[in-house]
């Protein structure tokens, strides 16, 4: 059984999480078996996925919710969520330990209701009390209402509500694959460590693993031979695959997957990475290190401004900042990080990334923009924009020959553009190729 002592840094993290609106963190350093760690990870991810749901099913049952210490109201929440979606655990043992937690962050004195509230909820659901049926769809989604108008605006209330079902059940840890020689090596080093994995039902080059135990210690990922990648992005990168050629520019590079897949690409001849952020370079430069991947060039300029002269680059890639509501699956905090009035703040930031890329990229060649949202107004409203700007780019399609053609089956806008959205199998991604005249 987990120790309570994991308990304790999950309500301390979610109490920083809460009072700064930052984002979930890493198991701390005291969290150091895999696990624990594990553990720590599915508590926290799941308190902070259904935090709406925890808060209503508090305010039910606490009269004076506002007067409640941070502290009272997060160890109650924990316990709402393990007896709601953590079965392997016994009630007794969620029950037993939210007492323990009350003496540990010195609210002892409200154990008698932090015990009846959870005894009580837990009579409840076993005589028959269903959160679903209770509560407003958003609610028990735990998706904010005007997230969820936003999406009802561009696709429609079902597909909206699949979104918000989706954005709430882990994907899994997904890995690809970089050197597909190795992947005998790699499935015999997983199986010898007991890591349980499966591969992607879609992707023959990914892996899925269930929980993070274990695999980054492992001879293929210190080798680089695997690393950690968003299904919807490994798809994209395989559509967009016959448009990347000769000098290529990834002007939003970090933290490098992309770069990875694009240097095995036959027809790219040259490969330049940028970042903005002395951060972000030091990740691609340890993602570098570690697959032995050779870049023509690396900077750290700011894409709005590069330091190149007009018509350099065959290709021009963009992975635009965005809201990244595609990775809510991941991410959940950006449910609760981010407003509505906040949500947009990178457009023209995308904007002028665009402008610039077009600056540099030479007559006949390619720009490529994707994001990681499922917003249209960073996607094809963006798109649309640009080409009103710049008269000389236009559409461009894929060949239906081309590799992976039947992602068409799975795409939610498959002509001209890349879209997929959010599912049981990846996350939501957007993408699209502009041709040069």
């Amino acid at each position: 059984m987990q120790t309570p002592s994991t308990r304790f840094f999950v309500i301390q993290s979610f109490l920083e999480i809460k009072s700064r609106k930052g984002k979930i963190p890493k198991p701390p350093a005291k969290v150091d078996d895999p696990r624990e760690r594990g553990f720590f990870t599915q508590l926290l991810q799941g308190m902070v996925r259904h935090e709406l749901l925890l808060e209503e099913e508090l305010t039910r049952r606490i009269r004076r919710r506002k007067k409640l210490q941070g502290a009272v109201s997060a160890i109650i929440k924990l316990g709402f969520f393990e007896l709601l979606f953590m079965e392997r655990i016994p009630a007794r043992a969620s029950i037993h330990q939210a007492g323990w937690l009350a003496e540990r962050f010195r609210v002892s004195a409200a154990k008698p209701l932090i015990n009846g509230v959870l005894r009580k909820f837990l009579t409840e659901l076993d005589q028959g009390y269903d959160p679903e049926k209770e509560h407003h769809f958003n609610i028990y989604e735990s998706i904010p209402a005007w997230m969820l108008q936003r999406w009802e605006k561009d696709y429609g209330e079902i597909k909206a509500r699949n979104l918000a079902k989706a954005s709430n059940r882990f994907p899994g840890i997904h890995l690809t694959l970089h050197f597909p020689e190795k992947r005998n090596l790699v499935t015999k080093e997983f199986s010898n460590l007991s890591i349980a994995f499966e591969p992607h039902s879609l992707i023959p080059e990914m892996f899925v693993l269930q929980d993070g135990k274990g695999f980054l210690k492992t001879e293929a990922f210190q080798k680089g031979w695997i690393s950690v990648s968003d299904p919807a992005s490994v798809l994209f990168m395989l559509w967009a695959e016959p448009f990347f050629q000769g000098r290529v520019l990834d002007v939003c590079a970090a933290p490098g997957g992309k770069s990875l897949k694009m240097a095995s690409f036959d027809k790219v001849s040259a490969l330049y990475l940028n970042d903005l952020s002395h951060s972000r370079m030091k990740k691609i430069h340890d993602n570098i290190q570690r697959t032995r991947l050779t870049p023509s060039g690396m900077m750290q300029s700011d894409g709005s401004q590069l330091p190149f002269r007009n018509d350099q680059f065959d290709t021009v890639f963009i992975d635009a900042p965005c809201s990244s509501t595609g990775t809510i699956q991941k991410n959940p905090d950006i449910k609760w990080t981010t407003s509505e009035k906040e949500l947009l703040k990178n457009l023209d930031l995308q904007a002028q990334l665009l402008d610039e890329g077009a600056r540099v990229l030479k007559p006949g060649g390619t720009l490529i923009y994707s994001t990681c949202s499922l917003e249209k107004k960073e996607n094809q409203n963006q798109v649309q924009l640009f080409l009103g700007r710049q008269s000389g780019f236009f559409l461009k399609h894929r060949s239906p020959e081309s590799t992976l053609a039947q992602m068409d089956e799975w795409m939610y806008e498959p002509k001209p553009y890349f879209q997929i959205l959010s599912g049981p199998l990846w996350g939501g991604f957007f993408g699209v190729a502009l041709g040069c005249h």
